[in-house]
């Protein structure tokens, strides 16, 4: 196909388009940036770059090269990756058990279940990462010991 006054070729894969085209139908490129400012691509999420970060005659790749010191295949756009931060759903429920227990240790069966259940789950959490709340609810199920055993200990002084 011939390039004529009323096809153009995408700048991103090269083939020929109309030349008032905002979007290549083919690899659905945006040619024209949207008013909002992020654009969705086959790539990710984008968002335009007003600036380099890249010093052009720093980077002498070929493709800083081909596209203005920019290491990147998309020209002036950065890809943003949301990627989920980790978590350890033993720590977190050791220690949501550890404060349930620390508000139920004047019951004696209950109390004593559930802080059992929270200091295990907590001991277990202590091993993964990140083991911040883990280490909380293994504290809390440490001081819950000492209220049970002070809360056994009153008990047992006033049936005796």
């Amino acid at each position: 196909m011939e390039t004529d006054n009323t096809t153009q070729a995408c700048p991103y894969c090269g083939e020929h388009i109309k030349v008032g085209a905002k979007k290549c139908r083919y690899c659905n490129e945006w040619l024209e940036e949207p008013s909002f400012g992020f654009r969705m691509s086959h790539y990710g999420v984008t968002h335009s770059q007003t600036h380099s970060l890249v010093n052009p005659q720093m980077d002498s790749s070929p493709v800083a090269q081909k596209n203005n010191g920019i290491p990147s295949q998309q020209g002036n756009s950065t890809t943003i990756i949301n990627q989920a931060a980790p978590s350890n759903g033993a720590g977190l429920a050791g220690f949501v058990l550890s404060l349930i227990s620390l508000c139920l240790s004047w019951i004696p069966g209950i109390g004593w279940i559930v802080w059992f259940l929270g200091a295990i789950l907590s001991f277990i959490g202590m091993f993964k990462r990140p083991r911040g709340l883990a280490v909380v609810g293994f504290i809390v199920s440490f001081i819950d010991v000492i209220i049970l055993v002070v809360g056994i200990g009153f008990l047992l002084s006033i049936f005796s």
